[in-house]
């Protein structure tokens, strides 16, 4: 399909699942995100989106290491 934008989706799948906090439905529209963005193709908004879920998953970290 668009094999340069598969590592974008597993790395936007992998940080979904790395996210404590966000409710069931939150996480399911991040992912329905990305797949849409995947199978458009549209690569610049989905390496946002990535970078976007990236940002929260290291602030969810941050919060979680600070309250340790």
């Amino acid at each position: 399909m668009f094999p340069l934008l598969v590592p974008l989706l597993s790395i936007g799948t992998s940080l979904i699942g790395q996210i404590t906090g966000q409710s069931s439905e939150s996480k399911t529209t991040m992912l329905s995100t990305i797949q849409r963005l995947f199978e458009s193709g549209d690569k610049e908004q989905l390496e946002a989106e990535v970078q976007r879920i990236a940002l929260l998953a290291k602030a969810n970290q941050t919060q979680a290491d600070t309250t340790q």
